[in-house]
């Protein structure tokens, strides 16, 4: 009897090396693959923003609780920036033809992967300019 509990401990012994080297060499593998092709920080503008033709077609399905489906379209682009002589925030709206040129001027502008002090200084006023894609 003692050569059987021996065999099913070294068995149990041996599963155990098994899930724990599997589970071992999947975080190793992971790891390995998140610092070779994880995100580099480092985006190109018209990877995120919506190519002017994509506007008019742009439609998203959220279905809710119920069983029927919101569907939204697109409704504008607008700019909205702060008047300091009036105090007051101004919505601009943009046409297709001025989105195109502002995409067309933006397109392959990238990410900066150090950012200078200037720059953060002109995010970090009081009233940023913004564009904004209204669906």
């Amino acid at each position: 009897m003692v050569t059987d509990k021996s065999a099913a401990f070294k068995e149990i012994r041996n599963l155990l090396y098994v899930l724990g080297a599997g589970i071992l060499g999947a975080l190793l593998l992971g790891m390995v693959l998140i610092f070779l092709y994880g995100p580099s920080g480092k985006y190109v503008i018209k990877n995120i923003i919506p190519e002017p033709g994509m506007l008019s077609e742009l439609r998203i399905s959220d279905p809710d609780n119920t069983k029927e489906k919101t569907i939204f379209v697109y409704d504008g682009t607008y700019f909205f920036t702060y008047d300091q002589s009036k105090n007051e925030r101004k919505k601009i709206p943009v046409s297709f033809d001025q989105y195109k040129q502002i995409f067309t001027l933006i397109a392959k502008d990238t990410s900066l992967e150090e950012v200078s002090e200037d720059i953060i200084e002109k995010f970090s006023t009081g009233f940023p300019s913004v564009l904004t894609i209204k669906i």
